[in-house]
């Protein structure tokens, strides 16, 4: 006989992964997450979010938990450790989406990341099946995107923890709650 009170569920997430393959994409946030400690090197380090939004993509339509009708845009996240060290990813990626090396000054005087807002790219997106079967879009190749001009959805966002007056003031930004959640156990 079975447990009527016996209660489960799933964590995975009911939402179609950004389909593999190369997609059209446009950067249109940055999120500084400041620093944040790393276990498996046992350090600190600066990192930035990149989202970008996929506007030729349909868009994700349904009903919340509370019964609100939505229309999104598709989009990735990807967290960068914020370097232009010659081996950081961030910079691989940069230097891949631009077409070019970074120039010496760009590296040691830095490169404001938000004049790549609005930018377009071809990211190769990846699957990968996660140990509880749910599948995971990410990316790891940026390059130029050669196609008709892109137009997105959502308008370019912004955000630092520099910005911040105290910590209180994260909840009410309207940010994503695991940016939020990052943010609040970084240092």
């Amino acid at each position: 006989m079975s447990n009527p009170f016996l209660a489960s569920g799933s964590t995975a997430s009911n939402i179609e992964p950004v389909p593999a393959g190369l997609q059209a994409a446009i950067l249109t946030g940055l999120y500084d997450l400041g620093w944040q400690y790393n276990e498996k090197f046992d350090k600190n380090s600066k990192k930035i979010v990149f989202r970008f939004e996929f506007p030729l993509l349909p868009h994700l339509k349904g009903k919340s938990k509370e019964g609100v009708d939505y229309d999104l845009p598709r989009v990735l996240n990807k967290q960068l450790t914020n370097s232009l060290h010659e081996k950081a990813v961030m910079r691989i990626m940069i230097e891949s989406w631009i077409g070019r090396k970074l120039t010496a000054d760009e590296v040691t005087k830095g490169l404001d990341l938000t004049k790549l807002l609005g930018r377009s790219a071809t990211i190769q997106v990846m699957h990968e099946t996660k140990a509880d079967g749910t599948v995971r879009a990410d990316f790891t190749t940026v390059i130029p995107y050669q196609g008709q001009k892109l137009t997105t959805a959502t308008k370019p966002l912004l955000f630092s923890v520099t910005q911040l007056k105290t910590a209180s003031e994260l909840d009410t930004l309207g940010l994503p709650e695991w940016i939020v959640k990052i943010v609040k156990e970084g240092d």
